[in-house]
Parts: structure tokens; C-alpha cells; sequence
């Protein structure tokens, strides 16, 4: 199995779809929802941000977004929206980590939020860092000298 930038996110989206809070995931800008107003909640999101690459290691570093739309009693689903999105969260990063073999460099911190999109909504997000090492990330393409004969 080698895991390159499309793997991984197909694996955490799949995971996520198996959380059964999970009904929508989106890939990309998570104020997308914002213009999708028969959203199917609790929403996934998953948002990249940079990537690096180090001598051993590459890092893929994504926001995970969970979000859940608020009730007419906000006071009642708010704070119930934001625990388990902390643990659907956490589930799809350890369960992640588990398919994959790979581990999280960064401490996770929650972010708990309320927000208006196409709905008012409650929920949370955090930034991780899965670490992947460069031998199980690339195939052998061969050498550059064979690159530039096949031009």
C-alpha cells in the first residue's frame, strides 16, 4: 500500500461515512455550506492545509471539521453538538491512524464552535498532522535521467 495525498483523505472521508453521527461530508472550504441548504446534518469536513516533506517523513496536515445544526432550544444541543464532535473527531483520527499504520504528530486541540451557515450550527474542529514515512508514500518511478529520455 503506498499512501499519497488522494489515499489518505479517500481513507479518513470513508472512515468518517462510518460514524453514525456522520450524514454529509465535504472536501475542501467548509463555508461551502453556506449554499447548500438541504444539508443532510451532521456535516464532516476535511480541509487541507500545508504539507511537508522532511529527509524520513511527509506530513499531511488537515482541519477536520464536525458540524451539527442548532435546534430551536440552542442552549439544549449546543454543548451536545460540540462533545461529540470531539469524539467523532477523535474516532476518525485514531481509526485513521489504526488502517493506516501512521501516527499523529501535534497535539490535538478542539476548537468549539457556533456558526450561521446555511443553517446556525454548533460543532467543533481540529488540526492534525498525520506522519507518513516517505517509504511507504511514493512508488519508484525510476530514475530522472529515464525522465527526460521518455521526453
Amino acid at each position: 500500500m503506498k499512501i499519497n495525498l488522494n489515499y489518505i483523505v479517500d481513507t479518513i472521508c470513508a472512515i468518517a461515512s462510518g460514524e453514525r453521527n456522520v450524514n454529509t461530508i465535504i472536501q475542501g472550504d467548509v463555508y461551502t455550506l453556506d449554499a447548500q441548504p438541504d444539508t443532510k446534518y451532521c456535516v464532516f469536513c476535511i480541509s487541507q492545509n500545508d504539507h511537508t516533506e522532511s529527509s524520513d517523513f511527509i506530513y499531511f496536515n488537515f482541519t477536520l471539521f464536525y458540524i451539527d445544526r442548532l435546534t430551536n432550544d440552542e442552549s439544549t444541543n449546543e454543548l451536545l453538538s460540540q462533545s461529540t464532535g470531539m469524539q467523532v473527531l477523535r474516532n476518525i483520527i485514531r481509526k485513521t491512524c489504526e488502517y493506516l499504520d501512521i501516527d499523529v504528530t501535534n497535539d490535538l486541540v478542539y476548537t468549539n464552535f457556533e456558526q450561521q451557515f446555511a443553517d446556525m450550527c454548533a460543532g467543533t474542529y481540529v488540526t492534525v498532522e498525520f506522519q507518513v514515512p516517505l517509504d511507504l508514500c511514493f512508488e519508484d518511478y525510476g530514475d530522472s535521467d529515464d525522465i527526460l529520455d521518455r521526453q
